[in-house]
């Protein structure tokens, strides 16, 4: 199981689709949506070791990658994780318009206090230092953008899903 641990806007939910695009889609709008059980670690519902051993017993079953917010667990447990690190923290102001952009009406302001990809941006970047202390292997969101994801990501894992990666690319390698 290989698992990627984000922040919202620097394409998780895209690595872990391109590892394993079982059931997922990149939507009109670039959006990459699976099932919601798959992402059960994104969302703080399971609050125990237990659970979340179960949880990962069982999703890896069906999946060989899992987005998950859950990154000290995941490193305790020794899983493979992969973080998004930013070389240019400009990009984090785009990432905060995709997560606006992509994500429900005001979960930006649900979750964080926040109303615009500017505010949105420090919170972020913060956030994301916890990730990157923490992962096993960390990919750059500028790589992602350029095209450069498969090469990055061959020496961690295989069978990665070129075609998934292309439709992406197309709603945001010209950002």
């Amino acid at each position: 199981m290989i698992v990627v641990a984000f922040v919202g806007g620097l394409a998780g939910d895209l690595i872990t689709a391109v590892i394993d695009s079982n059931s997922c889609v990149v939507t009109t709008l670039g959006k990459v949506q699976m099932p919601f059980y798959r992402k059960t670690l994104k969302r703080g519902v399971l609050t125990t070791i237990e659970e979340k051993d179960a949880f990962i017993t069982d999703i890896s079953k069906q999946y060989r990658s899992i987005p998950s917010h859950e990154v000290e667990y995941h490193v305790q447990r020794n899983h493979i994780t992969i973080s998004i690190d930013v070389r240019d923290k400009e990009l984090y102001k785009f990432a905060a318009e995709r997560f606006i952009l992509l994500n429900e009406p005001n979960l930006a302001n649900t979750l964080f206090g926040v109303n615009t990809a500017i505010e949105l941006a420090p919170i972020l970047i913060n956030m994301n230092e916890r990730n990157l202390k923490l992962a096993t292997n960390v990919l750059y969101f500028d790589d992602i953008l350029d095209g450069k994801l498969i090469e990055k990501l061959e020496p961690i894992c295989s069978n990665l899903d070129v075609d998934f990666y292309d439709k992406w690319l197309k709603h945001w390698g010209n950002r």
